[in-house]
């Protein structure tokens, strides 16, 4: 039973790694196109928006911090 859960948490890290390398390629190769095409970057895009929703964009940043420092001082 035990090696059921620790192949199930394996599995989940795998996921979750390639999804966000899949994240991370997809927004590089936007950004690429968006240069190619004389478009503002993505990086414009994700500030006006935001500027747009500011509590949302506090709430994101709160959530990195709370992931970075848990990873810091999770020992």
């Amino acid at each position: 039973m035990h090696e059921i859960g620790l192949a199930l948490v394996s599995n989940l890290a795998k996921v979750v790694a390639v999804s966000v390398l899949g994240v991370l390629a997809t927004a590089t190769a936007l950004d690429l196109w968006l240069e190619l095409k004389n478009f503002p970057p993505l990086g414009t895009h994700i500030k006006q928006w935001g500027r747009r929703y500011p509590g949302f964009m506090a709430f994101l940043g709160l959530l990195m911090g709370a992931l970075v420092g848990h990873f810091f001082f999770s020992t």
